[in-house]
């Protein structure tokens, strides 16, 4: 239920899920053709992933798969079907890593002050996961009051530092480019 109440705040109207173990991703042969099929039928320019480095063991191995994924979809010797249809080669873009739990400095930020507080309901959806005052269940990490303070207080930090009241930080696989320099004010 936790999901589908972050869903509805969000307002996401598509959800895929590879079903792949909790604590046990693996950037395998058929995890790679599991998401290069999925990269293949929905074309995205920008893949948003977990970052390079990470506290839980499944966000750096689940960053791998998809760049090696992403790298990999483009290429025509691979094969995979969608609904018994071959389907043709295509490579995203760009990778996005967001940032987790470790500090890592951002290659960019991007203002989130108008959707901050939609973010933090979303995150209070998943109450099984992080803080919940009125929760029984023993307190972990993610689950306490201290880390729920540092998601507002890390993305406080990072919209100060471009002017904003709240951004995101964002790791970029590849080095970033514009046509001009005034595209970046």
């Amino acid at each position: 239920m936790n999901l589908k109440k972050a869903q509805k705040i969000l307002s996401v109207k598509n959800r895929f899920n590879l079903k792949f173990a909790d604590g046990w991703v693996e950037n395998n042969r058929e995890s790679q053709l599991s998401v290069i099929s999925y990269i293949r039928q929905l074309r995205p320019k920008i893949v948003l992933c977990t970052a390079p480095n990470d506290r839980h063991p499944d966000h750096i191995a689940a960053s791998r798969l998809v760049i090696d994924s992403c790298f990999k979809s483009g290429l025509e010797k691979i094969s995979t079907t969608w609904n018994d249809k071959k389907q043709r080669p295509f490579r995203p873009q760009n990778i996005y890593h967001y940032i987790q739990f470790y500090e890592i400095t951002p290659d960019f930020n991007v203002d989130i002050s108008d959707y901050f507080l939609t973010k933090m309901k979303a995150i209070e959806a998943h109450s099984s996961q992080f803080y919940d005052p009125n929760s029984k269940e023993p307190e972990t990490v993610i689950s306490s009051k201290e880390f729920y303070d540092s998601i507002s207080a890390r993305s406080s930090e990072w919209g100060r530092a471009i002017g904003v009241d709240y951004a995101e930080g964002f790791v970029a696989e590849r080095r970033l480019g514009v046509s001009r320099i005034t595209d970046l004010c």
